[in-house]
């Protein structure tokens, strides 16, 4: 959205970054003398705009499609050896021949990934030597 002005693009850049409204306009406009209820009225007026609340939809938008693109570059090794191990821990597993290292290795793996990705999962390793994931996502 180019129609905006330089202060109008900070103030949507400080909001897309999680500053409040009154911080954000303080930073973006000539504020010093305005009272409290000023800046708090002309952020309200500004954070109404349709322009704004677009603007900074689309900067935030911009940032998690960085955030995700990092995510998924830090956690492709992991999966990579996840994927590759799974057939020798299958059949090792099978033959009752895991031994408590690999079991906290695998989980390990599994409580990054699930941490990169914002799941909150508790991690466990069964008795059988499988391991199994309790995420909390629901249905």
């Amino acid at each position: 959205m180019r129609n905006l002005s330089p202060n109008m693009e900070r103030y949507c850049c400080s909001r897309a970054n999680g500053i409040t409204q009154k911080a954000a306009y303080r930073a973006s406009y000539v504020c010093a003398e305005s009272s409290d209820n000023t800046v708090s009225r002309e952020a309200s007026l500004l954070e109404a705009d349709p322009k704004i609340a677009q603007r900074i939809k689309e900067i935030r938008n911009e940032a998690a499609k960085d955030i995700m693109w990092e995510i998924q570059d830090a956690a492709r090794p992991l999966l990579e050896v996840l994927e590759q191990t799974r057939p020798v821990f299958a059949r090792k597993a099978a033959n009752d021949e895991i031994d408590n290292s690999a079991r906290l290795a695998i989980t390990e793996s599994i409580r990054i990934l699930n941490e990169l990705f914002g799941m909150d999962g508790t991690q466990s390793v069964d008795t059988d030597g499988g391991v199994t994931i309790v995420d909390d996502i629901g249905d």
